[in-house]
């Protein structure tokens, strides 16, 4: 590429990378943040002429850019023109991206709460049955028991499980 074929933000930054294209306004290159052996910063342009930047390792856009003197505003064009109509769209589907991440995360909250609750029943069944003699005739039901606990501890954690995983990923 030639200084004077660079004219968005996205192809700039794929120079300054020696970038290799890998589709229409993509670019894959070597983070500048960390000793890549393979590609690891994605690079794409938005309709709109945004430049996206996304190390698949983990590394912050902001570290990227001072790595490279720039700004966040270099990722912009001169001129950005969003529509009104886009601009709605966009703030729906944030609204409605907010409101499941509340629900998730209240749900996530009352299932933490039946954990602890359920952890400290087992505890309470494993002291009893602890102490419990062999010829105790309840001894049985408290083994049944015991093991029913352990059952519903373990639901309660895998639900905790999924719904944290669920909000791990809406987070990316």
């Amino acid at each position: 590429m030639s200084e004077t074929d660079i004219t968005t933000p996205a192809q700039r930054i794929a120079e300054l990378l020696h970038a290799r294209r890998t589709g229409p306004n993509r670019w894959q290159a070597r983070c500048p943040m960390h000793l890549d052996r393979t590609p690891s910063l994605s690079i794409r342009e938005t309709v709109q002429g945004v430049c996206l930047v996304h190390c698949h390792a983990g590394c912050a856009t902001n570290t990227i850019l001072r790595t490279l003197k720039l700004r966040f505003g270099d990722l912009f064009p001169e001129t950005t023109t969003i529509s009104p109509a886009a601009m709605r769209a966009a703030s729906a589907k944030r609204a409605q991206a907010d409101r499941q991440h509340k629900q998730y995360h209240h749900a996530a909250c009352v299932i933490a709460r039946e954990v602890g609750r359920r952890e400290r029943i087992v505890e309470q069944l494993g002291e009893m049955l602890a102490w419990t003699r062999d010829d105790d005739p309840q001894k049985d039901a408290r083994v049944t028991a015991f093991h029913i606990a352990i059952g519903q501890l373990h639901i309660a954690e895998m639900k905790l499980a999924s719904i944290e995983a669920t909000l791990y990923r809406r987070r990316l």
